[in-house]
């Protein structure tokens, strides 16, 4: 993402009128990191850093907007616990005690389909994507998904001393 907009940049300056903008899809993840899922909740956390120093730099020529999907229907995500699982059963076994293998199956199963009930239909997420390109004045952000709010109060909360 960040290459892309760098290449970007001259071209999105020339553009006048402020139509010029940057639209990032982030993740509520980019607000409140969960277990077991760092790599993600890191790259979301660097989006959601860099669009807030290039909506700083940037101020004069474009607009900056982040999209923050909830949990979505989508493939990559139905799979997650399925994939958390394999990846389990792949580590060395040093890193497996944590749980035993009954654990991790009733894990796996329990979480995988507590996702299916609450993930939701990515249009919603395409229709905010269109809104911030089409709105004159896009927000900096805008969460989706019913859970998007619940994972913004939670980022609100203080951390355990």
């Amino acid at each position: 993402p960040l290459s892309i907009v760098y290449e970007l940049i001259p071209h999105l300056k020339e553009v006048k009128g402020g139509a010029s903008r940057v639209i990032q899809v982030s993740s509520v993840c980019g607000l409140v990191s969960q277990p077991s899922n760092a790599p993600y909740c890191s790259s979301k956390h660097a989006i959601e850093s860099f669009c807030d120093c290039l909506r700083a730099e940037m101020q004069p020529f474009l607009k900056v907007c982040i999209v923050q999907p909830a949990t979505m229907r989508t493939p990559l995500m139905l799979s997650y616990w399925g994939a958390w699982k394999e990846s389990y059963e792949k580590a060395p076994i040093d890193r497996q005690t944590s749980f035993s293998k009954d654990e991790v199956k009733q894990i796996s199963q329990k979480q995988g389909a507590a996702l299916i009930q609450i993930a939701e239909e990515p249009n919603v997420t395409v229709s905010a994507i269109v809104k911030a390109l089409v709105d004159p004045d896009p927000p900096a952000r805008i969460r989706t998904g019913s859970n998007g709010w619940f994972f913004y109060m939670l980022s609100l909360l203080p951390d355990k001393s």
